[in-house]
């Protein structure tokens, strides 16, 4: 199992910890800056005082067991030098304290969807931090989410809380919650750029589309934002100097259309960039660029472990279309990117070698139902390699499998044909609201205030929504809706889309 640092729970039986948001800041601000920090400069960044600097840092070392920071009265404080630091700070997986009633109703709400276990009350009011009156209005809250599920139960036996109701309703509702959290935002190139500090990624990709133009070279709209995260992660960690290992050099590769739009964005690049050219760098980016290409395939860019890798995919899929419902089989991308990634990780292993993804902090504290999925990826890769897997990986693997989703509901649109009696008011509220819930999902091609067969059959749509109750003979999927498209409503059209 992979241990979870930063909230080291048993939550079902109270005895969970919990380190706060500021406490996680403080490790991660030692970690980033290596040296010394004296106390009058943490408390500083955090906004406190250093009296409650050091009752932190006691905080912190208490949970860990050991010194993970030392202090001087002269220099201050800095992270620990050690095996044990470096175990504590690369393996772990960490979870902030929620803070607001929203991020706290989400939170009991996901643990008791995922985790299908109970919640010992009293034990997380401790470590939130709040009072018997406002953990009561927080599970006003969760009710409130639960609202439109009528068999779905928040039960409260004591201090024991636990959600009972039919399986099919957990479903719908953790998969409503899931596209509400990711938003497309996996594939929303602005949002990725503000996570370089050190990089203009808009300017490096309008570099990589010109080198992309010169060689009358394609790359499918939907799959940028990805290829450029993995750009700006490789050239942030090249600048770093931290340089990737690669057992192999095909020669083949080299005189691929990838490889050569590697090698001159990369030349392009390191000279507004003090960055240095490596040929495992330019493979690297070739076989990203390559697995998305049809062509690529065709090559003879062959693995000793591509049976046991690809054995290795096809059992993580399996694991989640079991656990959360939610068929990846499809995705080739998906499964090209994770051997890729399986493979590196192996190589990243055997080399001693760390990555670092400045988007793991994002993905920990506005995406928990995606790092989960990586989470339980990752505990079957252990299970699989016997070897622990860092955060910064678990990392990875949420971003490949938040780019998925978001893809399987971006790729292509429903065309849909909405029918609802055209009624002053209630119409523009029930076609308003699906159009702006499902707008990335589905394209109106008609309104009807009723259902005439040939008519529909002439449109061809490949879905319907109604508020009317239908019964036709047309092959077409058909989705009943209440007047007032209720979370039950988006969860079934949800369904019908995926």
């Amino acid at each position: 199992m992979i241990k979870i640092i930063g909230y080291n729970y048993n939550i079902e039986r109270g005895e969970e910890k919990m380190l706060t948001k500021r406490q996680e800041k403080i490790i991660d601000y030692l970690e980033k800056d290596g040296s010394w920090l004296t106390g009058k400069e943490l408390a500083y960044l955090m906004s406190v005082s250093d009296r409650t600097i050091r009752s932190d840092v006691g905080k912190i070392n208490d949970f860990y067991g050991f010194n993970l920071i030392q202090s001087n009265r002269r220099e201050g404080y800095r992270l620990s030098k050690g095996e044990m630091t470096a175990k504590t700070i690369e393996t772990p997986l960490s979870m902030a304290i929620p803070q607001t009633a929203n991020e706290r109703a989400l939170f009991l709400l996901k643990h008791l969807l995922v985790s299908k276990k109970e919640i010992n009350l009293i034990s997380f009011q401790q470590q939130v931090f709040i009072s018997e009156s406002t953990l009561e209005n927080d599970l006003k809250k969760v009710r409130q989410f639960l609202l439109d599920y009528p068999s779905l139960k928040l039960l409260r036996s004591k201090n024991i809380l636990s959600l009972k109701g039919i399986e099919d309703e957990k479903r719908h509702l953790y998969k409503t919650l899931l596209s509400k959290e990711t938003k497309g935002n996996f594939l929303n190139l602005t949002t990725i750029s503000t996570l370089f500090s050190k990089l203009d990624l808009m300017t490096i990709k309008s570099k990589f589309d010109g080198v992309c133009r010169h060689y009358h070279y394609r790359v499918r709209e939907i799959d940028i934002p990805m290829m450029m995260l993995h750009i700006g992660i490789g050239i942030e960690r090249m600048l770093n100097r931290n340089f990737v290992s690669l057992p192999y050099h095909d020669a083949e590769l080299q005189n691929s259309v990838e490889y050569q739009i590697a090698e001159n964005f990369y030349k392009q690049i390191s000279q507004s960039l003090p960055i240095e050219l490596k040929k495992e760098e330019i493979v690297l980016l070739a076989i990203l660029l390559g697995n998305r290409n049809a062509n690529f395939s065709k090559l003879n860019v062959a693995y000793t472990d591509d049976q046991s890798i690809k054995s290795l995919v096809t059992e993580i899929l399996t694991v989640l279309a079991s656990q959360y419902d939610i068929n990846f089989y499809k995705d080739e991308h998906l499964k090209s990117g994770l051997e890729r990634h399986l493979r590196g990780l192996i190589n990243r292993q055997k080399n001693q070698l760390a990555v670092q993804n400045p988007y793991r902090q994002e993905l920990k504290r506005h995406y928990p139902l995606i790092f989960d999925m990586a989470v339980r990826l990752g505990e079957i890769i252990e299970e699989k390699m016997h070897f622990t897997i860092c955060e910064n990986e678990i990392a990875f693997l949420a971003i490949h499998l938040g780019a998925s989703y978001d893809t399987s509901r971006n790729d292509s649109k429903y065309r849909t044909v909405i029918i609802h009696p055209d009624e002053k008011g209630s119409n523009s509220q029930f076609v308003a609201k699906l159009e702006s819930r499902f707008k990335g999902d589905i394209a109106l091609i008609a309104h009807l205030s009723y259902f005439e067969e040939s008519l529909v059959q002439d449109l061809n749509p490949d879905l319907i929504l109604t508020s009317l109750p239908l019964s036709h003979s047309l092959n077409i999927l058909t989705v009943q809706l209440t007047l007032f498209v209720t979370h039950s409503d988006e969860s079934l059209v949800i369904d019908a889309l995926t």
